[in-house]
């Protein structure tokens, strides 16, 4: 219940109440103490305004920020037994374990595949015959060549 009390909102500031005290302490000449009732209240607001503005700030990060996956150290623990049975203690145990392991590093460095275009190959293995097929003259494209230009090849 306490915790039900703490998170409901302050009850909405009167504004007429507020005009009533601040006139009557105007009309009393009594100005230090308008003056510290009006000073109270921008202080409050602007407090009730810093804290809307962080919270405000909290949930934006929580919808838009950045989304780790948060591992506990009672799953690390789990899966380094399930490893090698042994769990490490603390960070610095973890970096120290992995230096002390060697990492095969590769003969040479491995070809870059380049993007193909077109068709493959055709296997060496395969027959190949030319097939040449004699074009009449009447059906080639040429009707006005000079004979001797004909025979020239052009």
């Amino acid at each position: 219940m306490k915790r039900a009390a703490q998170n409901r909102p302050k009850a909405k500031l009167d504004i007429a109440a507020v005009r009533e005290k601040l006139g009557a302490l105007a009309a009393a000449g009594q100005t230090d103490a308008l003056l510290d009732v009006v000073l109270s209240l921008i202080l409050q607001l602007q407090h009730d305004n810093e804290r809307l503005g962080e919270r405000v700030q909290s949930l934006l990060r929580q919808i838009y920020g950045r989304k780790t996956e948060k591992v506990s150290a009672e799953q690390l623990s789990l899966l380094f037994e399930a490893l090698d049975g042994t769990a490490p203690k603390s960070a610095e145990d973890i970096a120290k374990q992995a230096n002390e392991v060697e990492v095969p590093q590769p003969l040479e460095k491995p070809r870059r595949l380049r993007e193909h275009h077109g068709r493959s190959a055709l296997p060496e293995n395969l027959p190949r015959q030319t097939v040449t097929i004699p074009v009449p003259d009447a059906q080639r494209g040429v009707q006005n060549v000079v004979p001797s230009a004909r025979a020239s090849g052009l």
